[in-house]
């Protein structure tokens, strides 16, 4: 069950709380506040030499303001940020005199085992306490504390100093993380190496922290940096949904047409057959060659389910021609498809006129391909996942469906004469919900 935004900041500043202790300042000049990059050329680690090394290049952050938008493809949902906080100059300012943790966030990162996280940060005033760094990536926890004169670092579960006169300066604080094994920069220099603890909770982005004693917390945000460089880290809505049985599931073994599959009475005439394990749809004759499946107790209407077919097709000698799929078991909404020679497309949203969203496929190779629609229906609408061949190639709404719970497949030809044919080696739904 996805936990609420207020659960998963209690759940993750709980880590982090119990930290602060009360330290004492020593503060330096200021290096202004614009967006820096922190090329290291000098790693100093505590206890080590230091040593020149060759200059790092600049990770290919996604870059993100301090104020609205979004964190694109590392976050799960549209979202913002959280907590009470002013934004001037691009600057994202918090103060806090209260004794009880304040915090900013976003909810929703999942940034995979490996990434870069890069922020600037200048606290004007500890109020004898720190402020904390926490990101949670849904498999990692990422928690750090800026005192005045050192950085503290939840080191596999339990607590590590780190030596850093922070001041009342801005600095960039990088964070490299190879699976659970980190690494802190700050202004280009390696300062200490740590391992992160694992979490499983459902990701998150935060600044905290409290007054100690009486007097203001206050500290500034100039920006966040994220990436993934976890290898195996896809995007949320680029997960497949794990499927562990199907609803309906035909694999066109046997020597005859399943039970239940019928030729439409629109359309044009052509040739049905069940060969080599396959269904095989065929026309030569310009127009739509139609079969369907109705009235089978596992196609029912629902508002989650996954529809996934695997087929070919010789496509018409002049072009254009298509094996459309068409699935009705959305509570008011379709799935209406078009499997053409180098693209597989969607029909979306009726009401805007019906366009289509489009993802690359070379269909015309020869070669049998997997289309999987994941659909998800709310009361704000729907939403389509589409897969290829195992691959997220894109998300759309859908068009609106008042029929009874169905399944459909056709082949159409653009010219008398000119034969197309389908070859469906499967046909498979699961029901979620």
């Amino acid at each position: 069950m996805k936990k609420s935004t207020p659960v998963i900041i209690a759940l993750a500043l709980m880590m982090v709380l119990a930290s602060c202790k009360t330290p004492s300042e020593n503060p330096a000049s200021s290096s202004g506040n614009k967006p820096e990059g922190s090329d290291s050329v000098v790693t100093t680690v505590p206890g080590g030499d230091s040593t020149t090394t060759p200059s790092t290049p600049e990770p290919d952050y996604l870059q993100f303001a301090v104020t609205e938008g979004d964190f694109g493809d590392l976050f799960r949902d549209e979202g913002k940020w959280e907590g009470e906080r002013s934004v001037k100059d691009q600057i994202m300012s918090v103060t806090n005199s209260a004794s009880d943790e304040k915090a900013v966030t976003w909810a929703g990162v999942c940034a995979g085992k490996s990434f870069e996280y890069e922020t600037k940060l200048r606290v004007n005033s500890f109020a004898g306490s720190c402020v904390n760094i926490l990101l949670d990536t849904e498999t990692n926890l990422l928690s750090a504390s800026v005192y005045a004169d050192k950085i503290t670092v939840n080191n596999g579960g339990s607590s590590a100093d780190i030596a850093f006169a922070a001041g009342s300066d801005w600095h960039i604080y990088r964070f490299s993380v190879t699976d659970n094994k980190a690494k802190l920069w700050i202004d280009g220099e390696l300062k200490g190496e740590f391992t992160l603890p694992e979490n499983k909770s459902g990701g998150l982005l935060s600044f905290s922290g409290k007054s100690a004693d009486g007097s203001a917390l206050s500290y500034d945000v100039n920006y966040v940096k994220l990436k993934t460089t976890d290898e195996s880290w896809q995007r949320p809505e680029a997960r497949m949904t794990e499927v562990t049985s199907w609803t309906y599931e035909e694999n066109f073994d046997g020597d005859t047409i399943p039970a239940g599959w019928a030729k439409e009475n629109a359309g044009v005439e052509g040739e049905a057959s069940v060969k080599d394990g396959c269904f095989v749809l065929s026309t030569s004759n310009k127009g739509e060659y139609i079969w369907s499946i109705r009235n089978d107790p596992r196609i029912t209407k629902c508002n989650s389910y996954v529809y996934e077919l695997k087929l070919k097709a010789d496509f018409c000698a002049a072009g254009n021609s298509r094996v459309s799929i068409f699935n009705f078991m959305g509570n008011g909404w379709r799935i209406h498809s078009q499997f053409k020679e180098t693209s597989v497309n969607m029909q979306v949203s009726v009401a805007a006129g019906k366009g289509w969203i489009t993802g690359p496929l070379e269909a015309n190779d020869g070669n049998f391909h997997t289309v999987r629609y994941e659909v998800k229906i709310t009361d704000a609408g729907a939403e389509c996942r589409v897969f290829l061949d195992g691959v997220y190639s894109y998300s759309c709404d859908m068009n609106d469906n008042n029929s009874p719970a169905l399944l459909k497949v056709l082949v159409a030809s653009t010219e008398d004469g000119d034969p197309i044919t389908a070859y469906i080696d499967y046909i498979k739904v699961a029901v979620l919900g």
